[in-house]
């Protein structure tokens, strides 16, 4: 029998989505995350890999740059038939959250299972005269405390109305106390790559560049806006476009 060829990605036959790719004493595999099935040989969908995909890694984060802007995210989402993934992809997005923030947690320290972000977090207000949309208590990870800090997030509807309108389809058929997001990071992982070859992380990294270029925001403001503990994290982020290294002049 013909091996799986690395080269190539493949369908599930049953649902018809991308399948992981591994290699094994045996020879490459497959598994179809959704339906749990494996497969050793071909008689499978193959498509040829994205040369633009990789595993996020912040030394590559210049051709991500490159490649990935507001509006090609957008064009992500609109094409998404699952409207639960464009929903998560546009709370990614806008809150430059982290996939654990949003989804189910389970806190190593104390071993608790945290539901993901829940529909009562988001909310409409008025500020001096203009809509805002909310979305509060959203956790922070990273900062290595036994009980995760929360920050909330302003979100302008003039800049980012048109990922706000996502969310806002999405959330009224849930309830209250209902979460978005019901599953793990690894699910919502594979469900972004499944859909849009991207990882959920991207999402966050586009967010930093666009708070200075959209909100004209200050590094200080940045790193309370995203949730970082110090602001030396900006110096691993904050990386130019190659079109902000030239001058309009010319």
């Amino acid at each position: 029998m013909q091996e799986l060829d690395p080269n190539y990605t493949y369908h599930c036959p049953e649902c018809d989505r991308f399948m992981e790719t591994w290699k094994t004493r045996e020879g490459y595999k497959a598994k179809c995350r959704h339906c749990q099935d494996t497969y050793y040989t071909k008689g499978l969908t193959p498509t040829i890999k994205n040369p633009d995909y990789h595993k996020r890694s912040l030394k590559s984060m210049d051709s991500i740059q490159a490649t990935l802007s507001k509006e090609i995210a957008l064009e992500v989402i609109e094409s998404c038939d699952k409207l639960r993934i464009q929903a998560l992809m546009a709370v990614l997005y806008i809150t430059g959250a982290r996939i654990s923030e949003v989804v189910n947690y389970r806190n190593p320290k104390t071993k608790v299972k945290d539901k993901g972000i829940k529909k009562f977090q988001f909310t409409d207000e008025i500020h001096e005269g203009k809509p805002v949309f909310w979305v509060k208590g959203i956790r922070i990870l990273k900062q290595r405390t036994k009980i995760p800090p929360i920050r909330s997030v302003p979100i302008s509807y003039k800049q980012d109305g048109e990922f706000i309108h996502y969310i806002k389809e999405y959330i009224k058929h849930l309830d209250k106390d209902e979460p978005l997001f019901n599953f793990s990071r690894v699910f919502a992982w594979m469900e972004i790559k499944d859909y849009a070859d991207l990882s959920p992380h991207l999402f966050r990294d586009l967010r930093v560049l666009d708070l200075d270029k959209y909100y004209k925001m200050s590094a200080v403001k940045k790193q309370k806006f995203i949730g970082w503990k110090k602001l030396d994290m900006l110096l691993e982020y904050e990386k130019y476009r190659p079109t902000d290294l030239i001058d309009d002049k010319y």
